[in-house]
């Protein structure tokens, strides 16, 4: 499940459920492109897709930062001016942490997905945690 919140009202702007792809990187990026009117910040982890995702998704109209964790943290910008103090993936980390809590995803790490049926189609046992949290952002 990929999902883009806003860090100061904690709202789901964005989500995509699937795997951790170049292409479900660009859809994500594409689909909240469409729904922000202003110039956003983003902040990423390492993964590499996303580099390219930003840049087809916003062009130049994005302050756009990663974070690298290997022996600590790193910075770094890749586009426009982001605010280096504000550059963080907590909240992500934190939302994350808590709709695998919520679903049973706690270790082993190969234990059933409740966000995929048995037959690999999605299924509603994410939005146990998406609609409390965000009710209108999330179409049934």
């Amino acid at each position: 499940m990929w999902l883009a919140l806003d860090d100061r009202s904690k709202v789901v702007v964005a989500y995509r459920l699937g795997k951790r792809t170049a292409e479900n990187a660009k859809d994500l990026l594409a689909d909240l492109r469409g729904r922000l009117r202003n110039r956003p910040q983003i902040t990423t982890d390492g993964y590499a897709p996303y580099i390219d995702a930003v840049e087809e998704a916003f062009g130049s109209e994005v302050d756009y930062a990663s974070i690298i964790k290997e022996a600590g943290f790193l910075k770094r910008v890749h586009q426009g001016n982001p605010d280096l103090e504000t550059v963080s993936t907590s909240l992500i980390e934190r939302c994350n942490l808590t709709v695998r809590m919520q679903n049973g995803l706690s270790p082993p790490v190969s234990s059933p997905s409740p966000f995929f049926s048995s037959r690999g189609r999605p299924s509603l046992g994410w939005r146990a945690f998406a609609i409390p949290f965000n009710p209108w952002c999330v179409s049934l």
